[in-house]
């Protein structure tokens, strides 16, 4: 009964910050890219930023800012829970001028995490870049609701404050790192498992970060890998024999990468099917994190489609995504790379979430005007999207 009425409170929450959530038009000419969880921190041994920094700077500079692309930042940007926001601004005021850049040109909207949450009431630390809890990408008469995801988690107002001053005043001065939902398998597990379930009843694709898990399609590596190991082998019997070995080598390639997931000590890595249906419905999106040792993470959603990429330098084995079909993209003479895992058209994600849906329910009607909680996306494109 106690875990009834804690996943009513949860979906109450859910559904208020999709009735909340400011409507931002989308369509097949919109460009935006969603980063998170990039943990901004002082620039010392403890930034967990510091090592993509050159990486994250550069890709937005020379690529998205130069393409068009509005910067959607999806939580967790700053690591408030381990640094003062002074210290943060004070060492990456070149990440900070180039939101600015985004925000004077094609769009920037910044949404807060559980890590950077006091921004929300603290206006005088959003150095004049408004922060959401959510916004909600309308596409036609279809939405993808974006926050960062930790709205799903069992928490009380209390725990939240005593956690962040654990964290803040003795996990962070003693070097104690797993603090986080990112670290706990568990935990990542039921918050992804609530966000699927409360999508699909709502019939919208949801756009998350908080757990620093990729997902596409509400798929995880290895439920893709599987998929492809299957789509592969049914192709294989058609090939000729020329074309054979090739098609040996990437099945190789993908057993291999398999391997190395089932290899992990951390068993949520291992986890096949999370959400124990067949079809899995396309409705929860990850972008990851901006903290991953071997590069960063983000959705792309352009011409029509949604992405997710991988961005490298030149010290990851270009062998080891090469193998499994993909072909990593140079960034000019940087030394980076970007590489495409995985993409679809929005209408055919949308398609599969309307007719697979469990139960004939839609989800409950949202207003159709262009303003809610007193926001209008005519104000909102001024702030997001001026040229």
């Amino acid at each position: 009964m106690k875990n009834h009425k804690n996943n009513g409170t949860i979906d109450r929450s859910l559904d208020r910050i999709l009735r909340e959530a400011p409507a931002v038009p989308l369509n097949d000419a919109g460009r935006w890219v969603i980063f998170s969880d990039l943990h901004l921190g002082n620039g010392g041994p403890k930034d967990d930023f510091k090592r993509n920094a050159p990486l994250f700077l550069r890709i937005l500079e020379s690529y998205y800012l130069k393409k068009g692309f509005g910067l959607i930042l999806n939580g967790d940007i700053e690591e408030l829970q381990r640094f003062s926001f002074k210290k943060i601004v004070n060492r990456w005021k070149d990440v900070f001028a180039l939101f600015g850049r985004f925000q004077a040109g094609p769009g920037l909207i910044k949404i807060v995490g559980n890590h950077d949450i006091e921004l929300l009431s603290k206006t005088e630390l959003q150095m004049g870049i408004p922060v959401r809890e959510a916004v909600r990408l309308e596409y036609g008469r279809d939405s993808l609701l974006v926050f960062h995801g930790h709205q799903a988690r069992r928490f009380s107002p209390l725990l939240t404050t005593l956690g962040h001053w654990v964290v803040r005043f003795l996990a962070s001065p003693l070097g104690i790192t797993n603090y986080s939902t990112a670290a706990n398998s568990r935990k990542k597990y039921r918050i992804e498992k609530r966000i699927y379930g409360f999508a699909n009843e709502r019939k919208i694709a949801a756009v998350i970060g908080h757990t620093h898990r990729p997902l596409f399609e509400s798929l995880s590596k290895l439920d893709t890998l599987r998929f492809k190991i299957e789509q592969v082998c049914r192709r294989y019997p058609d090939l000729t024999s020329p074309e054979r070995p090739a098609m040996e080598r990437k099945i190789q390639g993908y057993l291999g990468e398999m391997k190395d997931l089932l290899a992990r000590k951390d068993k949520y890595d291992r986890v096949g099917s999370l959400y124990q249906t067949l079809p899995p419905l396309p409705s929860v999106f990850n972008s990851g994190c901006g903290i991953g040792q071997s590069g960063l993470t983000g959705l792309e959603i352009a011409d029509g489609q949604i992405s997710l990429v991988h961005w490298f330098d030149s010290r990851r084995p270009r062998k080891e995504l090469e193998r499994n079909g993909n072909s990593p993209e140079p960034l000019a003479d940087t030394g980076y790379y970007r590489v495409v895992l995985k993409s679809e058209p929005l209408d055919y994600i949308f398609t599969l979430i309307r007719l697979l849906s469990p139960g004939a329910q839609s989800r409950p009607p949202l207003p159709e005007k262009t303003e809610l909680a007193g926001i209008k996306v005519h104000d909102l494109r001024e702030n997001f999207e001026a040229a």
